[in-house]
């Protein structure tokens, strides 16, 4: 089995790269992928009521992508009713994008927000940052219970994202940017092969580049496997311990 923990589709205001539906949902046919959490664009730059709805719609029509929603706790009117929309409506997660919208992870709306996730229990997913936010996820939202997944971690990052793991059993970690030899295998081998989770950030980025690193790590048939699918179905809540 083959699940995308990291996807998109729309319009992006910077570049002229296609991230339509229809590439998308190209590149997943094209590798047999079964399910992929996804998100609107839309949702990130502009409006994430509008944007939530786009993604709801798409993956009713679209049953192998996941449902994944975005909220901007800097607008702060309408975050805490749209959570507890998106929960009840089934979806799969919530995406925060801090460096996209300019705000910190020492962010009190946020931090609040992490509050009611942990409550309706929607796990999180946050990009990995710079060097040290990943530590302040640690230590802000780790207790919390609730499960993270730290998106795009890579080269210059690896040492701190082994120890956060290492720390803090609801983080886990998506692969994409993990483009040197060994690094998934470091990882795997400080906090545990249970914490590594595929994506690819398609069509944003190469899905061939992504899967064939993953492909070419040092793993058994099983820790494979659960880097393919099972990991990411215990993030959400969805598979075995």
């Amino acid at each position: 089995m083959l699940i995308d923990a990291n996807t998109c589709f729309g319009l992006c205001p910077r570049g002229g790269r296609d991230l339509s539906l229809a590439t998308l949902l190209a590149v997943l046919r094209r590798h047999e992928v079964d399910q992929a959490l996804a998100y609107s664009l839309r949702g990130v730059e502009y409006d994430f009521l509008s944007g939530n709805e786009e993604t709801r719609r798409v993956c009713q029509e679209h049953p192998q992508l996941l449902p994944v929603a975005t909220v901007h706790p800097g607008r702060h009117v309408h975050c805490r009713d749209e959570i507890l929309r998106v929960a009840d409506e089934g979806f799969a997660a919530v995406r925060f994008f801090p460096d996209v919208q300019g705000w910190p992870i020492v962010y009190q709306p946020f931090l609040d927000l992490c509050e009611l996730l942990a409550e309706v229990g929607l796990p999180i997913i946050l990009p990995a940052g710079p060097p040290g936010q990943q530590t302040v996820i640690g230590e802000r939202v780790g207790p919390l219970g609730i499960n993270v997944l730290l998106i795009g971690s890579g080269y210059g990052t690896n040492a701190e994202t082994a120890s956060v793991l290492a720390r803090w059993p609801s983080l886990y970690t998506e692969s994409h940017m993990y483009d040197t030899p060994g690094t998934l295998e470091y990882v795997g081998e400080v906090a545990g092969f249970d914490r590594l989770v595929f994506g690819s950030n398609s069509p944003d980025r190469s899905f061939e580049a992504a899967y064939h690193h993953g492909a070419c790590a040092h793993f058994t048939a099983g820790q494979r496997a659960d880097f393919l699918a099972g990991n990411l179905l215990r993030f959400l809540g969805r598979g075995g311990d």
